[in-house]
């Protein structure tokens, strides 16, 4: 079962639909009869397996990694803002002078 929702793609350059693959509803009916015959113990497992289960967000339109180009845009801003004296990464406002 995939997930969508509109979201930007730097390689589009505009709003697209974008998917990610999720884990299918009836899995969860099974990590949760094992989790109770387990008494709690399979929560663990199930867990870990819904949060690595899940793939990225991809371009419908051309199957890029939507949210690792956001993250790599968002640090080259960060390492430009460094390297032009603003650490903080935030616009600078113009001194008033009185």
């Amino acid at each position: 079962m995939a997930k969508r929702q509109q979201m930007y793609c730097p390689t589009c350059g505009q709003h697209r639909m974008v998917e990610k693959e999720s884990l299918d509803g009836a899995i969860h009916v099974v990590h949760a009869l094992i989790s109770l015959f387990s008494c709690g113990l399979w929560l663990l497992v199930w867990l870990f397996h819904a949060m690595s289960a899940s793939g990225p967000w991809r371009c419908t339109s051309c199957g890029a990694d939507v949210r690792r180009q956001q993250d790599q845009m968002r640090l080259e801003h960060k390492r430009q803002q460094q390297q032009m004296g603003n650490p903080q990464g935030h616009i600078r406002k113009k001194e008033r002078r009185h």
